[in-house]
């Protein structure tokens, strides 16, 4: 039996670069190291070093997508890059809106001319079920206190130019305690731009120090205390450790993720888990197997693999399971379906 469904529809999450230009500490690209924020040279998602810029070619991606069959939404979530930074991210939704397939980006909004967003715009307003959302973490400065190098006053020219343009667009908050006070106003301010959806969330990542400098500047990251509930559900997800009642969120919904090799992964946890290497040999055969990408193969050929069947038995223990396994998919009933993004509208 294949790992997902290969007869009903697909969602595939796409990262098209490696490439991000902020410095979000909390993100798997960077790192503190002796309380200084840096890029972080060991999280790769691949054998190629990180910081090696690379893109996916038009032709791969549609390659890539030809050999997935099926598709019905691509999402580019941007895991350990911005999607948009790529020189051919315009030409490449062409082809999927050509595709009758939908899109949903997540993009930090701060590259691109406020022109060019206005034309992304337009493509998106001839599939009205496509959707950009914008990561607003903040108001003026306070945005830029996790969104190092971000710039609010860019981001929502950007926005408001692509939704001028027909485009609908969701503001997307994480909640910190820096700007937990703004969030009221947030949602005034999305109704009063014209964002068809707002949503916000609390970031239950507890791998970055609180307290760094960056370019000699100083930073304090604390989490929200809003919900007091939220810190005691963090815990548990952070702390957790068994393998009890492990369901995979993307085999879930019928779901792979495609790195910017064009290979492979059950999602976009396992390929950036670099760490993982050297501690289960089938992660590491597949890690450093370049062949289980969609330019040599399709996806029926690549779910073959055996890989993908040994994953799932290596759920039935915890000397096998994977820790991203254990740590995001295997919890119970209350805690995995406890609401850390909240939809306003």
């Amino acid at each position: 039996m294949s790992y997902i469904d290969l007869n009903k529809p697909i969602d595939a999450s796409f990262e098209l670069n490696n490439i991000c230009n902020l410095m979000c500490p909390q993100c798997a690209r960077n790192t503190v190291k002796d309380g200084i924020l840096q890029k972080n040279p060991d999280t790769s998602g691949n054998p190629l070093p990180t910081l090696d810029s690379h893109q996916m070619s038009l032709e791969d991606f549609k390659t890539s997508f030809e050999n997935i069959g099926n598709v019905n939404m691509v999402k580019f979530y941007g895991t350990v890059s911005e999607n948009v930074a790529s020189t051919n991210f315009f030409d490449i939704n062409e082809y999927i809106f050509s595709k009758n397939a939908r899109i949903l980006t997540s993009t930090n909004g701060s590259l691109k001319s406020k022109e060019w967003w206005y034309e992304l715009g337009k493509l998106y307003k001839k599939q009205k079920t496509s959707r950009m959302v914008f990561c607003l973490d903040g108001l003026h400065e306070e945005l830029s206190l996790y969104r190092i190098n971000a710039s609010y006053d860019k981001i929502i020219e950007n926005a408001l130019s692509f939704m001028s343009g027909g485009g609908r667009a969701e503001w997307r908050m994480i909640i910190f305690k820096h700007n937990q006070h703004q969030l009221e106003d947030a949602k005034k301010l999305a109704k009063q731009y014209g964002f068809d959806k707002f949503s916000y969330q609390y970031s239950f990542r507890r791998d970055v120090e609180s307290e760094f400098t960056y370019k000699g500047k100083k930073y304090n990251l604390q989490p929200q205390d809003l919900w007091s509930e939220w810190e005691i559900i963090k815990n548990k997800r952070i702390e957790h450790t068994g393998i009890d009642n492990i369901v995979c969120k993307f085999q879930e919904v019928n779901s792979v993720y495609v790195d910017y090799l064009c290979r492979v992964w059950p999602c976009c946890y396992l390929p950036t888990a670099k760490w993982l290497v050297g501690k289960q040999k089938f992660y590491d055969d597949y890690y450093y197997d370049m062949t289980n990408n969609l330019i040599d193969k399709s996806l029926k050929e690549i779910l073959e693999d055996v890989f993908y069947d040994t994953l799932q038995k290596s759920w039935e223990k915890e000397d096998t399971c994977l820790q991203p396994c254990s740590n995001t998919c295997a919890f119970t009933d209350s805690i995995r379906t406890a609401n850390y993004r909240v939809n306003v509208w």
